[in-house]
């Protein structure tokens, strides 16, 4: 058993005001799940497996056979290694002691799960998580890791793992991906890691990213960049990295700072709490919530979510605040429709008649619910079909679902999603009749667009069936009210 170690540092570091000690309290663990560490960098304080003391509690190598034991915290089989530096950047932005850099986190201690190596991430990720959570006790999993393909059934399981942590009281903060750098699949192809897509994780994007590297939907972001990363640390970089593995790093670093502060003020909040903080505690910008989340999270706005960690409170948002409608009714819909429907659930549309619709057109605006939409029909054919949508403004976002009739109202089949690309297209058997919405999330002004259908024998024809305003009937865990 690891001695329970104060935290003062953060205490007189941070806090705006003085606060009672406490003595110690139970630390702050975090987990790495990414491709390892070299412990033997001056930026970590490690001193063998059997140091009892020392800020690497737990390391298991995923990309070796073999699973841990439901009490195995150590992988006797090797030291901690890193081919890549990948995690060891992510570690050290975390927890790491690193000159010139802001880490709140500076030397909590850390669990290690390795599971990339030089031929990509193949260990069990989801496997890792449930490690980190049931065996190293991590009370935050950072997670800065993506696929390009991923198969469905791997993407479910490691959603299910990030929904298991928050429910056994971690919090898994994820990277959203590096835009169209990536070209990942998820809500929006090409914009957001499959992981990113769960409704269960806290979501981090890339603070003034600009062209391949503007990110999507995230639910905050972070600074991306860092220039202390010599080549000790990264085999790919030579002074600098850069992307939402750096940004999500810091959030990673801030979470558990905030829960180290609250547990030093005798709280203890939950994954739900301290995302919930983190959220409305990040600055909102000029830049678009489709863009931002809630805004950065910065050494600028620490010191007040300091102080609402030890108070346990939460910072105030403004009134019809449209990033929190945002992210929590537009883009987390969205996420929840993703997530849900690879873990094999139904996801269920319950929309009305739009009497302001015009065929062809989805009306502006934002909508708290699903979003605007025009309903098309397709009569049934023997096939596969792909059903492409056109329109004039990369700059508007319009999804394309195929939907069949169910009891209560529609149920998902299919999504394809522009993400600002100006076209996308959705294929999808017809071997019963089908349906297909055009989905306007956040449509500013008027959008017009164009619908075609192409089936085994040619063209075929769709039909409107009027305009709509829909919303997701399938549960969703919605963390800021």
């Amino acid at each position: 058993m690891r001695p329970i170690r104060t935290i003062w540092f953060l205490l007189f570091a941070f806090a705006a005001a003085p606060l009672p000690l406490m003595g110690a309290v139970e630390p702050v663990v975090v987990a790495i799940v990414d491709s390892g560490l070299n412990g033997a960098h001056e930026a970590f304080d490690y001193r063998g497996p059997e140091s009892g003391d020392d800020q690497v509690v737990a390391w298991w190598d995923f990309t070796r056979p073999g699973v841990p034991g439901p009490s195995d915290r150590w992988d006797a089989r090797a030291e901690p290694s890193d081919e890549t530096g990948h995690g060891t950047v992510v570690a050290g932005l975390v927890a790491g002691r690193v000159p010139g850099e802001w880490i709140p986190a500076e030397g909590f201690e850390i669990a290690v799960a390795k599971v990339c190596d030089l031929g990509g991430c193949r260990g069990d990720i989801q496997g890792a998580i449930r490690w980190a959570v049931d065996v190293a006790g991590a009370d935050v999993v950072v997670v800065s890791l993506g696929a390009g393909v991923p198969i469905p059934e791997s993407v479910a399981g490691v959603h299910e793992a990030v929904a298991y942590a928050r429910q056994h009281g971690a919090l898994t903060v994820v990277s959203v991906g590096n835009g169209l750098a990536n070209r990942n699949v998820g809500p929006g192809a090409g914009s957001i890691t499959p992981f990113g897509s769960s409704a269960d994780a806290l979501v981090v994007g890339n603070d003034g990213g600009t062209g391949l590297q503007e990110t999507w939907d995230p639910e905050v972001v972070a600074d991306p960049f860092t220039d202390r990363a010599p080549g000790a640390w990264c085999v790919r970089c030579s002074t600098s990295a850069r992307g939402s593995s750096i940004a999500n790093a810091r959030v990673g670093s801030v979470a558990a700072a905030a829960l180290a502060l609250a547990r030093q003020a005798g709280l203890n909040p939950s994954p739900d709490e301290v995302e919930t903080l983190l959220k409305r505690a990040a600055r909102d910008t000029e830049r678009a919530p489709s863009i931002e989340g809630y805004g950065v999270l910065d050494r600028t706005g620490f010191d007040e979510l300091a102080r609402h960690a030890v108070a346990g409170t939460t910072p105030p948002r403004p009134d019809g605040d449209v990033n929190s409608i945002y992210v929590e009714h537009v883009a987390g819909g969205l996420r929840s429709v993703w997530s849900r429907s690879l873990n094999g659930d139904a996801t269920l549309l319950k929309c009305h008649e739009d009497p302001d619709a015009r065929s062809g057109v989805i009306g502006g605006g934002v909508h708290p619910g699903f979003g605007r939409a025009e309903r098309w029909d397709v009569g049934p054919d023997h096939g596969v079909v792909r059903v492409t949508i056109e329109f004039s403004s990369a700059t508007q976002d319009l999804d394309l679902y195929a939907v069949e009739p169910a009891e209560s109202g529609w149920r998902v089949v299919a999504r394809a999603d522009s993400r600002g690309s100006g076209s996308d297209s959705v294929m999808v058997s017809t071997a019963r009749p089908v349906s297909f919405l055009v989905v306007g999330r956040v449509v500013l002004t008027e959008q017009p667009y164009r619908i075609a259908v192409v089936g085994p024998g040619g063209d075929m024809t769709a039909h409107s069936a009027g305009g709509l305003v829909c919303v997701s009937t399938t549960p969703r865990v919605v963390h800021v009210s």
